[in-house]
């Protein structure tokens, strides 16, 4: 057992249930459950993953109470008998490779889209939440009454099925976050009013799962630390509800913070690359303060991390999420001393938060495998080829991974001096963004162990290179180069690419103007800002960072605003002139904007003129990542891992 980590690793208990060691998968939405709420083999076979991985209990997110409570579609459901079956086979799955699992009972309140759930939404008051922008029904008090049992019948089935233990959701902006929230409950029934009243659904809830699985039976409650909205719940508030919950017969409070819907400080719930990590630990310390039952400490927590608030005694149970959707063995590699083959998140949110809030199935930016397990498992090639692979771009490093995994020959080239790719070295060489350096170095450690692949940095192929090593494939992975418009004036000595820029090739003048509104130019934008330039971003668009997820764009957009970036939208560049641009708006007016420099982020275009030139001397030529068709880092990953997997 590696001693750096020796309080991760102790066992621990919640009521009457042991677990294995201190570590907790968070609870995460999916969508991989079928369309009907049923369970799925795509569902089974990611949650099976991550108990062959070591974690001491999986929690799984958002299991519906109620057929109005669903927040996406396919999620997973235990209002009905029928769901049974299903669990018990996931549960059986998780048991026998070792794990332990709870079911996390939920119900979307007014956070439901009338559109996933296919009638009208419902709440404690007929307040519309700001993402969702319906007004709920109210609920009648007999209705709440009902919504007491169907937690209750949850919790029972679960029981059945074979769950360790279930926790209640009372988090996020949630019904039951609603119903202890100023801002969302204004009822004047036993269930609404002062703080005791807006306990009062929880309470009851917590009381008939309880009576229908007996009072020893493990009951987890998570609820925000503090919901960071005007008149919502203070943390005051999240501490006397803590110690109610404790004398009601909670076996453990796990600690979140915030609000999904309402914008309650979204970016502490799942903290993007640009923010500390570990936000909200300190409330949990807080509420652990003033409770006996053990705390779950949770958001955007490193190993490491970890390992100090437990020894710190500032929580009893570290949740690990996205970290866990990353490497699924991330446990078994610190338990082993592996801690360098662990494929850590980026905190990109791409994948996950930012695909699931669009209604498809989760995925990882770092890890392809991620919702496809089952089809992601290779097998050695039958006829091992000899591989060439241009380009050790994150595509060309995934492909040439799989391809050695495989047992096929693998020479990987790259022209400059290290691996990475141009974009990605770029890109973590800004501030915010060094959580970036672990693609590679993940990469590169595990390129190093197969002896079958060999790396050849500083060397740019050609035809020649080519005809001399034979290969019977050649994949082209060399990226994307900068999209520069033709258009007037474009060839002027003060037009310059993101790229020159953030690399400090290229220097700006005081005033500059930003072409592109995308990642990249919101990015650039920031940089430059953040030097003491005068900035002004334009996007031809209606919004800027438009391909980001909501919670990423939330964080950037306001630092922008914080450095005083000037952002027109609407707007696209069409000349260049000696002391600034002419900018098209959409209804066809220009308009002058001065500067002193003009930065061109507005995407790039692939780099693959090679394949004309080496398709008569290979059997195969294939094309991947951003060679093939301009994307991001997930893509790249993506194509490299699932090209090679058949190839």
């Amino acid at each position: 057992m590696a001693k750096k980590f020796e309080k991760l690793f102790e066992t621990g208990q919640i009521g009457r249930l042991e677990l294995k060691n201190r570590m907790i998968m968070a609870p995460m939405g999916t969508v991989l459950a079928s369309p009907d709420q049923s369970m799925s083999d795509e569902y089974m076979n990611y949650h099976f993953e991550r108990a062959a991985g070591g974690v001491g209990l999986q929690i799984l997110g958002v299991v519906s109470v109620d057929r109005l409570g669903a927040p996406l579609p396919c999620v997973p459901g235990l209002y009905a008998d029928r769901f049974i079956p299903g669990m018990a086979r996931l549960v059986d799955g998780i048991h026998e490779r070792g794990g332990k699992c709870a079911a996390q009972l939920h119900h979307a309140g007014r956070a439901a889209y009338p559109s996933v759930i296919e009638d009208q939404n419902v709440g404690p008051s007929a307040i519309p939440c700001l993402a969702v922008g319906v007004t709920p029904r109210e609920l009648t008090t007999e209705e709440v009454e009902e919504l007491v049992e169907a937690f209750g019948m949850a919790a029972s089935r679960a029981q059945r099925a074979g769950f360790d233990a279930v926790e209640i959701h009372g988090a996020h902006g949630y019904l039951v976050a609603q119903f202890l929230s100023p801002a969302a409950n204004k009822r004047t029934d036993r269930y609404g009013g002062s703080l005791e009243g807006r306990m009062q659904f929880v309470l009851e809830v917590l009381k008939n799962i309880k009576e229908k699985t007996g009072t020893d039976y493990p009951v987890i409650v998570r609820i925000g630390g503090e919901e960071n909205l005007e008149n919502g719940i203070t943390h005051e508030e999240a501490k006397q509800t803590a110690i109610a919950l404790e004398a009601a017969g909670a076996d453990a409070i796990h600690v979140s913070v915030g609000n999904f819907y309402d914008m309650g400080s979204p970016e502490k719930i799942i903290a993007p690359m640009y923010l500390p990590h570990a936000p909200i630990v300190g409330l949990a310390e807080s509420i652990k303060n003033v409770i006996d039952i053990p705390v779950i400490a949770v958001s955007s927590i490193t190993p490491e991390i970890g390992e100090q608030v437990l020894q710190e005694k500032k929580a009893d149970f570290i949740a690990f999420g996205r970290a866990m959707i990353a490497d699924p063995h991330l446990p078994n590699k610190l338990a082993t001393g592996r801690e360098e083959e662990i494929c850590h998140c980026i905190r990109c949110n791409e994948g996950c938060i930012g695909t699931i809030f669009k209604f498809k199935h989760l995925s990882c930016t770092v890890n392809p495998k991620v919702g496809r397990e089952a089809e992601s498992r290779f097998l050695p090639s039958c006829t091992p080829k000899k591989v060439m692979i241009v380009g050790g771009g994150p595509a060309g490093m995934e492909a040439a991974l799989v391809a050695g995994l495989r047992g096929h020959d693998v020479t990987l080239y790259e022209k400059m001096d290290e691996l990475g790719g141009e974009q990605l070295l770029l890109a973590m060489s800004m501030p915010g963004k060094e959580e970036l350096k672990t693609i590679v170095s993940y990469r590169k450690t595990m390129l190093s162990r197969l002896e079958n692949v060999n790396i050849r940095l500083g060397t740019e192929v050609d035809r020649d290179i080519v005809g001399q090593e034979q290969p019977d494939v050649v994949v082209i992975a060399a990226g994307g180069r900068a999209w520069i418009p033709q258009i007037p004036g474009i060839e002027n000595n003060c037009v310059v690419s993101a790229r020159d820029v953030i690399s400090g090739k290229l220097q700006c003048g005081d005033q500059v103007i930003v072409a592109g509104g995308g990642l990249v130019g919101c990015e650039t934008a920031k940089f430059l800002a953040g030097q003491g330039k005068k900035v002004t971003l334009i996007e031809m668009l209606d919004e800027v960072a438009s391909d980001m997820d909501v919670i990423s764009r939330s964080v950037l957009l306001k630092e922008l605003g914080n450095r005083n970036v000037s952002i027109v939208t609407g707007t696209k560049l069409v000349e260049v002139t000696e002391g600034g641009i002419i900018a098209e708006e959409s209804d066809g007016n220009r308009k002058s904007f001065e500067s002193d420099s003009v930065v061109v982020a507005l995407g790039t275009v692939p780099v693959n003129e090679l394949r004309q030139e080496i398709e008569d001397l290979v059997p195969e030529v294939v094309l991947c990542g951003s060679a093939r068709k301009y994307g991001k880092i997930i893509d790249a990953i993506n194509d490299g891992f699932h090209l090679m997997r058949i190839v």
